[in-house]
């Protein structure tokens, strides 16, 4: 980008490059703010000038001579940093600037697919939480959103949101299913990133983690506030640092070989089976295996998961389960029973369960609500949970 720009007033590119330029006189400083927009491309000079940033330009200086000052050839936009998103049925949204605890909120331009999961009154929440983060953030930073519109956009990317200043892009399957609880988390990450990737930044490239830290634990704090999804930062700090204990002091696994099936033949596993006619020891070594067994309550194999195996119960099991993470003559404590759970998410994913009879759908919708209610699932498993609870 070549720019031969003279300090008697500020210029405007209005398109696809926005770019505003603020001036000093005296020192011959000029902030350039540039800003992706519509497609076409239009050139005005204005003669009154109104702050939208100050972002400095990544390119150096060339030369300044008098009231001009030039600046040197950047390096060209890679393909990868652009994008086309195509829509067989695009609606947009716009809501106009307004105010919301004392905090102005810029126009806000939803843009998106509009098909059968996606209906025009559900669009709602994305402007409603949108306008919520943009106006504790104003308040907390004592910085205002620096633009007059923020585009929040819904296209099916890979990932699950991308943020640059003035211009959300979510991923358009977590848009088309508002109930997800990562559809709420990232919209909310992606706006707290409009301050922290663009009018904040980190001063060296290495330090980007602590950027994103930031911006995590400011979602989390937007949730005690907002209420918007189930998040406080005591409850997820309780959840994260067993595991970064747990990650301190191991050595790396070496691998000496590839994995491969060494046999066919069935393997012998042992067993601890527990209820409250006290510890059995079996041996499994057929595929299938009848074990007589009496107890007055609760029967959990491999209570103390010494075993290598990955036990599966049945939907009336699992929900017998439920029931024994509160009771006192549960044989399993919490984190037995919150691995046996962890484990029925392996198991569904390798699809080694029957499919469901009309009568257990409402017991295993149970057992994923608990679980999500519990924090037991993470991840990928505790997004599928959530959808199996909707459908």
């Amino acid at each position: 980008l070549n720019l031969s720009v003279q300090t008697v007033q500020p210029t405007v590119i209005e398109g696809d490059v926005q770019i505003i330029l603020r001036t000093n006189e005296q020192g011959k400083q000029v902030n350039l703010y540039s800003l992706f927009s519509i497609i076409l491309i239009r050139i005005s000079v204005i003669n009154e000038f109104t702050t939208a940033g100050h972002v400095r330009s990544n390119a150096a200086t060339k030369f300044v001579s008098g009231d001009i000052t030039c600046f040197e050839r950047t390096v060209p936009l890679a393909t990868q940093h652009m994008a086309f998103a195509g829509f067989e049925k695009a609606e947009t949204l716009i809501h106009n600037r307004t105010t919301l605890d004392g905090v102005d909120i810029p126009a806000v331009e939803v843009v998106f697919s509009l098909n059968k999961n996606f209906k025009r009154e559900k669009h709602q929440w994305i402007y409603s939480e949108a306008s919520k983060v943009i106006s504790l953030m104003s308040q907390w930073t004592g910085f205002p959103y620096p633009l007059e519109a923020l585009r929040i956009i819904s296209a099916p990317i890979q990932a699950s949101s991308h943020s640059s200043l003035g211009l959300i892009t979510l991923q358009d399957r977590l848009v088309e299913h508002p109930t997800y609880t990562l559809a709420h988390v990232t919209l909310t990450h992606s706006v707290i990133q409009q301050w922290l990737s663009n009018v904040v930044s980190v001063a060296k490239p290495d330090e980007a983690c602590f950027s994103e830290s930031l911006t995590v634990y400011l979602e989390w704090k937007l949730n005690e506030e907002l209420h918007i999804v189930n998040k406080t930062r005591a409850n997820e700090i309780e959840s994260i640092r067993p595991q970064d204990l747990s990650i301190e002091g191991k050595d790396e696994t070496r691998m000496l070989r590839s994995l491969e099936q060494l046999t066919d033949e069935l393997w012998t596993v042992p067993l601890e089976i527990v209820g409250s006619s006290g510890i059995q020891l079996v041996a499994v070594t057929d595929k299938s295996t009848i074990l007589p067994f009496t107890s007055n309550d609760y029967v959990i194999a491999d209570p103390r998961r010494k075993s290598t195996a990955m036990i599966v119960y049945d939907a009336d099991s699992y929900i017998r389960m439920i029931r024994c993470w509160d009771d006192t003559r549960c044989p399993a404590n919490r984190d037995a029973v919150r691995g046996i759970l962890r484990d029925l998410v392996a198991v569904l994913l390798t699809d080694r369960l029957p499919p469901p009879q009309l009568v257990d759908i409402p017991k295993w919708k149970a057992v994923f609500k608990f679980s999500q209610n519990n924090r037991i699932l993470n991840g990928n498993a505790a997004c599928c949970a959530q959808y199996a609870i909707s459908r």
